[in-house]
């Protein structure tokens, strides 16, 4: 695939772990899209600068994210219930809107990500369920 074709595309990674879970298929997807969606705004930036006759510089691009026409969506399982989270997690969500709090934190505190790279990707939870016996989601 052609990350630097325009228009840029909208990228979706699916997954059957997020953190806190800690297994490569959490960090993995969780990394893939944060790298993918820097990757995408900074060559997006790139090619502005070169198209408008070097304009804007990519270190100008943590001021202009937002209006990127990036888009990058983990879609990550949603564990509905609390036993299924004490489970895997060893604590507790009480919101999706939390465990997604702490993935983008730990993309600034444990990976070094930027800020603007942490809120520029989505987030999308699906429910699911944990299958103690296969120990699977």
């Amino acid at each position: 695939s052609n990350l630097e074709a325009m228009p840029p595309r909208s990228i979706h990674l699916v997954t059957t772990a997020a953190l806190p879970w800690y297994t490569g298929t959490a960090i993995n997807p969780l990394l893939r899209a944060a790298y993918l969606y820097q990757t995408m705004v900074e060559r997006e930036q790139e090619y502005l600068a070169e198209v408008n006759g070097g304009g804007q510089s990519v270190s100008a691009v943590s001021h202009v994210h937002k209006a990127s026409n990036v888009s990058v969506t983990l879609v990550v399982p949603w564990l509905e219930l609390e036993n299924d989270q004490e489970q895997l997690y060893h604590q507790v969500f009480e919101s999706a809107i939390e465990q997604e709090a702490y993935i983008r934190a730990w993309l600034t505190e444990q990976a070094n990500l930027p800020e603007w790279v942490a809120q520029g990707i989505s987030i999308l939870f699906y429910p699911a369920r944990y299958h103690y016996d296969l120990k699977i989601i």
